[in-house]
């Protein structure tokens, strides 16, 4: 696990990369920054902007990578596959796979620490009942 800064900014934490190297890994990061000084996809403020979004806000985008293996190991095999079992993917990534969460200095116990509020925005994507573009 690595996490991003930008000394460039007041607030220099700018997200997480896990799993580097492996056949599975994820990036958790602050998206406005990326898009500020780095793909300068600015267009995408728009159309966050016609979804509510206020110019103040922060966006983090939860990304996961993996390699064929991985999706073989779970089922998936075409893009029909994946189309059909992307929210039991979502799903698989964001409970078993990884989660974040609020260490409790008090419990050395993981697995008993609360999901950061974050995380369980993240995780519950596909339970909103939101038409999605493909």
């Amino acid at each position: 696990m690595a996490k991003y800064f930008d000394c460039r900014l007041d607030e220099l934490f700018t997200g997480w990369v896990i799993g580097v190297g492996g056949n599975l890994h994820a990036r958790l990061y602050e998206k406005v920054v990326e898009i500020v000084n780095k793909s300068h996809k600015t267009y995408l403020f728009g159309l966050w902007q016609a979804n509510g979004w206020q110019v103040d806000e922060r966006v983090w985008r939860m990304e996961f990578q993996t390699e064929k293996q991985t999706l073989k190991e779970v089922g998936i095999i075409s893009l029909s596959d994946l189309l059909k079992q992307q929210a039991a993917l979502w799903h698989y990534l964001t409970h078993d796979w990884l989660r974040l969460s609020i260490p409790n200095p008090n419990d050395t116990k993981r697995d008993r620490w609360p999901n950061h509020p974050l995380w369980d925005a993240i995780a519950s994507v596909y339970a909103l009942q939101l038409d999605q573009p493909a």
